[in-house]
């Protein structure tokens, strides 16, 4: 028999047509070997599964403190306005968008061929990032990061910058 690199494998050969895990005594646990850590995925599935019912569930006066813990969590930042200028300018983006803070695009009086690329850049780097991208107006676009939703105080700043109508 060949590998498919053309070398001939005899019988003292290193590829293993099977997996045979060492047997579990002291010289294994010193070698590396770790129970469960050759599960199929089904096995992990069902041990999942299992832990899952055996956590209980939140008792209805937990919701107060769920409730404390929405009040407590970091707001949301106030939206970066972006009037990209050139491609490089995604990078800006991508960082905003990845640190949380939402990204107003404005293509107003930008070159069309930027605005595209620019734009459909954002749409593949927010789908990948679990994050969105909704229109607000003419040629004006937010990149939202998820969780993060439009807020008034984004879009009345837009209007009095002259960017919505």
């Amino acid at each position: 028999m060949y590998t498919r690199s053309g070398q001939l494998v005899g019988d003292d050969s290193r590829h293993a047509t099977t997996y045979n895990p060492p047997s579990r005594s002291q010289d294994s646990v010193a070698s590396g070997y770790r129970p469960g850590a050759y599960d199929t995925p089904s096995s992990y599935a069902e041990n999942t599964r299992a832990r899952a019912a055996a956590a209980p569930a939140p008792a209805p006066s937990d919701a107060s403190a769920y409730a404390s813990n929405i009040i407590n969590a970091t707001p949301q930042l106030p939206a970066y306005v972006l009037r990209p200028e050139s491609y490089d300018d995604v990078e800006t983006v991508v960082r905003r968008v990845r640190t949380k803070q939402p990204v107003a695009l404005i293509f107003v009086g930008v070159r069309t061929e930027v605005a595209k690329r620019v734009l459909d850049f954002s749409y593949g780097f927010a789908c990948g990032l679990g994050a969105t991208v909704k229109e607000v107006g003419d040629r004006v676009f937010m990149v939202l990061p998820a969780g993060c939703e439009v807020k008034d105080s984004d879009l009345k700043k837009l209007r009095a910058d002259g960017y919505l109508k």
